[in-house]
Parts: C-alpha cells; sequence; structure tokens
C-alpha cells in the first residue's frame, strides 16, 4: 500500500516521520481522511509525500494509479 507522510527538514536534511497516515490498499470507494501532525519549534520546514507503506528504511515497491482529491494543510 502506500501513505501520506510528513517529515522534518533542517539544514537541507530530510529528518524522521512526524506523521503518517493510514495506509491506503487496493481500490474503494472517494471517502474523506484526515492525519493530525505536531511539528516543534525547532522543525522549521516539512514535506508531505506520497510514498509506499512499508518498513521504514526498507525498500518497496508500487505501481498502479492513486487519486486523491482536494488535499489541504490546515494549521490549528
Amino acid at each position: 500500500g502506500i501513505h501520506w507522510t510528513v517529515r522534518c527538514i533542517q539544514a537541507g536534511k530530510v529528518l524522521g516521520i512526524l506523521a503518517s497516515s493510514e495506509r491506503f490498499m487496493g481500490s474503494g470507494e472517494w471517502r474523506p481522511f484526515s492525519m493530525q501532525v505536531s511539528v516543534g519549534e525547532s522543525c522549521r520546514g516539512q514535506v508531505l509525500q506520497l510514498e509506499p507503506a512499508g518498513v521504514e528504511g526498507a525498500v518497496a515497491f508500487v505501481s498502479g494509479t492513486a487519486w486523491f482529491d482536494e488535499i489541504a494543510l490546515r494549521r490549528q
């Protein structure tokens, strides 16, 4: 499957995962999803990316098409 991750970036280096979404596998009906992210004061930059959902650091391969609509980030 695949999932969304948010990672911290400091001094041009991508650090650990701040949050990750649920795993998306196979096909299904359109439905909303959300995830919460806590960003510390020291994390001045973040990156949101869609990636294979496997063991952290392991090589994973996926193929196919994924559709997401109306992606939004909201500060609370």
